[in-house]
């Protein structure tokens, strides 16, 4: 699906409202694809946060919300604040299912109807739900290869081992890497075309998902697999992974190329046999010495087949080197320490030391106008609002509460992860919301 495909021209019908959106394209099992849950609410910077979403389904594998996208959209002569909360599922079975309602928990400014302007009361939370839409899911079609173990997508296969010189009993590693769009949970390992029981023995692959794909955006998986070759062989054998691509409609199976390898017989087995002990110039063990321990090697450790190389522990006290090192580093540490104590204890002082001019409403009002940026605009207004509290102390307690909450609204559009931080200068229009309040208050 094309991310194209999850923009529609949905109108908002109320208010408040959300709306859900997939792809256009037939949707098959085990095919992950997005969808967008859209949150619409009347009013410019009406929408103070999302606190929780869920989604009502039968038979999907769903990943949560990942992150929130705001922005805003205007239509039928109305603004609305909109969040988009994009998901990504598959369908574990075949049939005509329903998806949604989908459910937020959102937090919203509202208006105070008493007074005109944009005079917000604090946040309060509102459920608000979608329509419930239906999806139909196709089953895969008959025919699927051996190797075929449920991927679904459009993948690409590199292959790769190590090492290529080596002995009958030696270990080879090889790596798979897989990329692509599609679903990554539903992949297996690959298949081996000719496993020869009695010429190679094979250990579980082991799946390391390293970049997930959401159906828009390609991903990356790694399967890592252990191969013993038991007999001399010139070549690894070719292994095959096969997909179900639902562009092309059909299953596409791709081949790794047989690997050369320089294989030789392993006749070699050491002269000394594992665990004994110290041996003297007769031949005999020494008396007295301690026994080495027998070497154990269960499962893929038999390969070994030479004498390990045992070595004493080094024991003692830590010399003069290692001592004056470490002398030297604590002190260096503490000086640095120290110093910086210092610093912050000086810079603090010239902070106290400073002396502030007092400014008046009047001129922290008049810094606040239009075509400045966002921030510097929202930090003006809130300094003009905090200097109007602390003029009139003795003004109206509802007028004092609504300052207090628009001051709270400044803080919001500065502070808030959902908020616009770009350095656009503010519209004259969103301005004037908050110019035409500051001017009211002195009268």
């Amino acid at each position: 699906a094309k991310k194209s495909d999850l923009r529609n021209t949905y109108i908002p019908n109320s208010p408040r409202c959300a709306n859900l959106v997939i792809p256009s394209t037939p949707l098959y099992v085990n095919q992950i694809f997005p969808l967008e849950a859209t949150i619409y609410v009347e009013g410019y910077h009406s929408i103070h946060d999302v606190i929780e979403g869920s989604l009502s389904h039968d038979s999907f594998v769903i990943k949560r919300f990942s992150h929130i996208e705001s922005d805003g959209i205007e239509s039928g002569g109305k603004t609305y604040s909109t969040r988009r909360l994009p998901v990504t599922l598959f369908a574990l079975k075949p049939g005509d299912h329903k998806l949604g309602p989908a459910r937020f928990d959102v937090k919203l400014f509202e208006k105070n109807p008493r007074f005109s302007g944009p005079i917000f009361v604090p946040p309060k939370v509102h459920s608000i739900d979608s329509e419930t839409i239906r999806v139909n899911i196709l089953p895969l079609p008959p025919g699927a290869p051996a190797s075929f173990s449920g991927g679904v997508g459009s993948f690409n296969l590199e292959s790769s081992a190590s090492p290529l010189k080596l002995n009958t009993g030696d270990p080879i590693t090889m790596e798979f890497v897989i990329t692509g769009i599609g679903n990554f949970e539903t992949l297996g390992p690959l298949l081996m075309m000719s496993p020869q029981a009695d010429t190679w023995k094979r250990y579980e692959p082991k799946k390391v998902l390293e970049t997930e794909s959401d159906g828009l955006k390609s991903g990356r998986i790694v399967f890592t697999q252990v191969l013993i070759p038991l007999k001399v062989v010139a070549e690894i054998p070719a292994f095959e992974f096969s997909f179900f691509d639902p562009e092309k409609q059909q299953y596409i199976k791709q081949q790794t190329a047989p690997i050369k390898i320089d294989l030789q017989a392993d006749t070699g087995l050491s002269q000394n046999p594992i665990g004994a002990g110290p041996v003297g110039a007769s031949g005999n063990q020494l008396v007295g010495q301690p026994k080495i321990p027998k070497a154990q090697f269960p499962d893929i450790l038999h390969i070994r087949k030479t004498a390990p190389q045992w070595r004493d522990y080094p024991t003692g006290k830590p010399g003069f080197a290692f001592i004056a090192f470490n002398s030297v580093a604590a002190c260096l540490f503490l000086t640095f320490l120290c110093l910086g104590i210092i610093a912050k204890i000086k810079a603090r002082k010239e902070r106290l030391s400073q002396v502030v001019r007092s400014i008046t409403f009047k001129e922290a009002l008049h810094r606040a106008r239009p075509g400045m940026d966002r921030e510097d605009f929202y930090h003006a207004v809130h300094e003009a609002f905090a200097h109007w509290e602390k003029e009139n102390p003795a003004a109206n307690q509802e007028i004092l509460t609504l300052v207090r909450q628009m001051k709270g609204q400044c803080e919001t559009n500065l502070y808030s992860p959902l908020s616009d931080h770009n350095e656009k200068p503010i519209t004259t229009v969103e301005a004037n919301e908050y110019l035409k309040v500051l001017k009211k208050l002195p009268a």
